[in-house]
């Protein structure tokens, strides 16, 4: 009788290491997908305004029209640069799951510790890509465009559209930034609630 309890228990513990391990694999691919998306869209979004800048400065009949066109070109520009420079880290994440289970072929268990340090790791990264250092970047990028806007065209009106629609557009990005890995740290300090009778 103990045998067969401790079979039991062996392929239960077996089935759950199997759950929780293709539950996390498709949280990385989920997390994955989600980065692309999102990734690729503000791309999308800034070589959008680029564009339409770069049109209005070619297609402008006064000097000072053509130079607004170009600085107000200029944070989109640097947007496009910055996430082709350093995308984020969860655009390879089932890429590193693969190679953690190529590395722990044998080894579910020292697989799934690893797959959660993958996920604590991504969870960092996603929450400095919308933390306050991008904030403060876009916010100063912005701000250099309004005042040399301003400057060129002695206008304040077009300079206070570029700071207004450049920080909206910016905190749109940070606020649409994706957030699996952090939901899936946070469930994993979830506590268990577990019933004795």
């Amino acid at each position: 009788m103990s045998y067969a309890l401790l079979i039991s228990f062996a392929l239960g513990a077996t089935t759950a290491g199997e759950g929780e391990e293709r539950r996390l694999d498709h949280v990385l691919a989920s997390a994955q997908s989600k980065a692309r998306a999102w990734q690729y869209s503000w791309i999308g979004i800034y070589g959008g305004l680029v564009a339409s800048q770069a049109t209005l400065a070619a297609v402008a009949d006064n000097p000072e029209d053509r130079q607004r066109g170009i600085y107000a070109a200029i944070p989109a520009s640097v947007g496009i640069t910055f996430s082709l420079v350093r995308p984020l880290e969860s655009l390879r994440a089932v890429r590193m799951g693969q190679a953690i289970d190529a590395l722990y072929p044998e080894d579910r268990a020292r697989r799934l510790e690893a797959k959660r340090g993958l996920i604590r790791s991504l969870a960092r990264s996603e929450r400095a890509a919308s933390g306050w250092l991008p904030r403060i970047a876009g916010a100063l990028l912005n701000v250099a465009a309004a005042g040399a806007i301003w400057a060129a065209t002695e206008n304040l009106t077009p300079a206070a559209v570029q700071l207004g629609v450049g920080l909206a557009s910016n905190e749109l990005k940070l606020q649409t930034a994706p957030r699996t890995m952090r939901r899936e740290v946070k469930a994993f300090a979830a506590p268990v609630l577990s019933f004795r009778f």
